[in-house]
């Protein structure tokens, strides 16, 4: 009898957990039937937003403010037309051209006075100077009553055993290195001095030209041409600087060169010529003194 009551209990306490058992499992199934469903709307819902993004209007893209994309599509309506310029004209250009010649042509002084130097006087000039000088005649670049004159110096010696004249053509404007620019490096200058040595002196220095020494001597008497413009310059110190709207003068001449030789002769063998060509025989070192000096050194 006891073993009956147990073998009840036993039994009804398997009914229960099995009865248990089973409304669980309908609850499972239940929550998962309602977790399908929050799927599949959720997934029809991310479907819709795709489409949607693909079929919505692809919005403009762009790098700056004034920049396009290729993305952008750009109408006529939406260009903002330029201002208005002004395209110039062949007059325009015509006038532009006239003004650029106006403004070169002021570089280059106008009316000149224009003269040549008499062909009957010879410009003088001594060794070691190379400066040569001449009056112009009856004075015409300022008052009749006072000189005006005309110089030119050569500077052809600068390094030791150079002549102190060489034949050549030479550029008045350049020359060595730019040197010729200025008169107190020039090499070949060229300038004239307007009422010399009076309250209304003005100088004038090459700005353009040519020079041509065609033919020098032994005594370094020379003949050429020259072909210059000059303008009114200032000088200090050598140092030469045009006047602005100053005047100007055209030199179209040729002339010949007398040559003074101021050399002696005293480190000169006697019968042998100096630096000017002139042949030493007073002052001059003998033969025989030559030789003791050239046998003390």
């Amino acid at each position: 009898m006891k073993i009956l009551p147990k073998f009840v209990f036993f039994f009804v306490f398997v009914l229960i957990f099995v009865s248990c058992g089973e409304k669980k499992s309908v609850y499972d199934e239940y929550s998962d039937q309602i977790n399908d469903e929050d799927n599949t709307s959720t997934t029809d819902h991310d479907s819709s937003k795709v489409n949607d993004d693909q079929n919505a209007p692809v919005e403009d893209t762009e790098s700056g403010d004034d920049e396009i994309t290729d993305t952008e599509t750009v109408f006529d309506d939406d260009i903002t037309p330029a201002p208005d310029e002004d395209i110039p004209t062949d007059e325009d250009n015509a006038a532009t051209d006239n003004d650029a010649a106006t403004d070169d042509d002021t570089d280059e002084p106008m009316n000149c006075t224009g003269f040549s130097l008499d062909p009957n006087d010879e410009l003088s000039g001594d060794i070691p100077s190379t400066t040569y000088h001449i009056k112009i005649a009856d004075n015409i670049l300022g008052d009749p009553n006072h000189e005006d004159i005309f110089e030119l110096r050569l500077d052809h010696n600068r390094f030791e055993g150079d002549p102190y004249v060489a034949a050549g053509t030479y550029d008045l404007a350049y020359g060595y290195n730019g040197h010729n620019s200025n008169n107190w490096r020039c090499w070949e200058c060229v300038s004239v001095t307007q009422d010399h040595k009076t309250d209304s002196e003005k100088f004038y220095f090459q700005k353009s030209g040519t020079l041509t020494i065609e033919s020098v001597d032994e005594e370094y008497n020379f003949k050429g041409t020259l072909s210059a413009v000059l303008v009114e310059s200032t000088i200090e110190n050598l140092v030469s600087s045009p006047v602005e709207n100053g005047d100007c003068i055209e030199i179209e001449t040729s002339f010949e060169a007398k040559t003074v030789c101021e050399l002696g002769c005293e480190d000169v063998i006697c019968g042998q010529k100096n630096a000017c060509g002139k042949v030493c025989e007073t002052g001059c070192v003998s033969f025989k003194q030559e030789s003791l000096i050239s046998k003390k050194h």
